[in-house]
């Protein structure tokens, strides 16, 4: 499941998915300003069928912490 998270998050940030290292924070790269991280939630939770709730996110510091929230949310 991480490299499907990872694809999307690629695919929204338009780079390439060997540019997304776990400890890859939001603002890290210009890439991934604040309108392209909604863009990337939102992607998420269309694509895996779940809802971040505010709480949830304000946790989440990196790559790995958000994959493995989108996989946690994900179970059924």
């Amino acid at each position: 499941m991480q490299d499907e998270i990872k694809d999307v998050i690629a695919d929204v940030l338009g780079v390439s998915v060997a540019s997304l290292t776990d400890d890859l924070a939001p603002g890290d790269i210009p890439e991934w300003d604040s309108l392209r991280h909604v863009m990337v939630l939102t992607a998420l939770e269309k694509t895996f069928n779940i809802k971040f709730q505010r709480e949830e996110l304000l946790d989440v510091e990196d790559l790995s912490e958000l994959v493995a929230l989108v996989e946690e949310k994900a179970q059924p």
